[in-house]
């Protein structure tokens, strides 16, 4: 495997809040039937950036963190469910973003 290196210019790490949204029970015992999401703004992420994102405390009771992409420059969308046919009250929690520049 090849060695990678990244210049600074090619990664930009944030910290931001997202309101993840309340979610009804899905009537099934499936993670993911229902999955909602919400948007935040990441200053300088371009479509086709590659992004890891993680919370920086717990989600709300029920939720599960899908994952994340981004969908316009700026912005980044955020993916989440509920645990099996339980519903989650929503709730803003912080999230580390790093996006790493497609090349």
């Amino acid at each position: 495997m090849a060695d990678i290196s990244l210049s600074a210019a090619q990664v930009r790490c944030a910290q931001v809040t997202v309101a993840v949204p309340s979610i009804t029970a899905s009537g099934t015992a499936n993670v993911g039937d229902g999955i909602v999401a919400a948007t935040a703004t990441v200053t300088g992420v371009a479509a086709g950036d590659i992004v890891i994102a993680s919370p920086t405390a717990a989600l709300p009771t029920n939720s599960v963190f899908v994952g994340a992409y981004v969908v316009a420059a700026d912005t980044v969308t955020f993916e989440f469910s509920g645990r099996a046919n339980l519903a989650v009250t929503g709730a803003n929690r912080t999230f580390n973003v790093q996006a790493y520049e497609k090349s």
